[in-house]
């Protein structure tokens, strides 16, 4: 179980952007966590609770992260592509904080609890698919996901980026077949499947 806990005083004050603090971080960390502020930018831009200005949010942040993240996974010494990256974390996470995310995150979040799965890696198992279910709701907010992430569909572009970072792997290295009835029963516990923007069944999940 991944609990949340939220509160007025654990909002920082200042958040500081230092692309040098990051140049350092290992490809795969790199990779991981990026994909994991694409989700956050991806699912609070789709989400049902979205909204002008969290639109606006998600929107920058996924334009700044397709156009750095690849870069900076590919170059860490990239401080241009590092600080990109930042900031579009940055953004979406503003944007996500009012419009929340989405089934991806669901499935992420009991991955990790059940099995230990990296969140970032959990996101980008499940975002390309989650993605794929959400297709026939997103309208053109889904041309604009494709067209910012450079794919016919955003499924497509968000699987095209998930394999140029290292990320495009099998659900059966990380969590058991026989698993799987709990780990969707578990998914569709989170708060994140209200928002998503179609509502899944747990053998949609599964």
């Amino acid at each position: 179980y991944k609990a949340i806990f939220r509160s007025p005083e654990m909002t920082p004050a200042v958040a500081i952007l230092d692309a040098e603090l990051a140049a350092g971080a290992p490809p795969a960390v790199t990779a991981a966590s990026g994909y994991d502020a694409v989700t956050h930018a991806v699912e609070a831009y789709t989400s049902k609770a979205a909204n002008p200005v969290t639109d606006a949010l998600a929107e920058r942040a996924m334009a700044l992260l397709a156009g750095a993240l690849e870069r900076g996974f590919t170059n860490g010494a990239d401080l241009q592509a590092r600080n990109d990256c930042l900031l579009g974390s940055a953004l979406a996470a503003m944007a996500f904080n009012s419009a929340h995310l989405g089934l991806a995150h669901a499935i992420s979040g009991a991955a990790g609890a059940l099995h230990h799965v990296p969140h970032g890696l959990g996101n980008a198992l499940a975002l390309p698919y989650t993605m794929a279910f959400n297709a026939p709701n997103l309208g053109a907010k889904g041309d604009t996901v494709a067209r910012l992430f450079n794919g016919p569909t955003a499924a497509a572009a968000l699987s095209r980026l998930r394999a140029a970072l290292g990320l495009d792997r099998s659900l059966d290295e990380c969590v058991p077949p026989e698993a799987l009835d709990t780990l969707a029963e578990a998914a569709s516990r989170s708060g994140q499947v209200r928002v998503n923007p179609r509502t899944p069944t747990i053998p949609e999940i599964r």
